[in-house]
């Protein structure tokens, strides 16, 4: 239970940094 808490968290975590990144040069451009 606890290790697919983990698992899902890292997860959302991994989508965030993502769209950030994914995100950051069309604001830029």
């Amino acid at each position: 239970m606890i290790s697919f808490i983990v698992a899902l968290l890292g997860a959302v975590v991994l989508v965030g940094i993502v769209h950030m990144i994914k995100r950051e040069p069309i604001r830029t451009a």
